[in-house]
């Protein structure tokens, strides 16, 4: 998200209390984001939605979307993986001996840990 650090700093996600903090995160949520989620304002509205729109099409949508998202998020952790194990394979690196801190110590010189 381009303006993650600024959303993080102005909307505290873990501050239930503030209602501009909930407000911001509920409105990323996926039934408000994803395309082809119906939203209804009253029962009545609701009921409207029920008798006039065509149920297995928003269906084939939703499902449509799912796969787009899957997808998308499946190449965005393949990218995120391949940068923090600097494009190994799983089990293509020998584990190092010791304690874990020497192993990470190992394996990741450049943190000072």
């Amino acid at each position: 998200h381009p303006n993650a650090s600024a959303a993080l700093r102005d909307h505290d996600p873990n501050d239930e209390r503030d209602p501009a903090a909930v407000r911001y995160w509920l409105g990323l949520s996926d039934i408000y984001t994803t395309p082809g989620v119906l939203l209804f304002n009253s029962w009545e509205h609701l009921l409207d939605l029920l008798r006039e729109v065509d149920l297995c099409e928003v269906s084939r949508g939703l499902l449509e979307e799912q796969g787009t998202r899957e997808e998308e998020v499946h190449s965005a952790w393949k990218e995120v993986l391949s940068e923090v194990v600097g494009g190994a394979l799983p089990g293509g690196r020998p584990l190092p001996r010791g304690t874990f801190q020497d192993a990470m110590r190992e394996l990741y010189p450049s943190l000072a840990l």
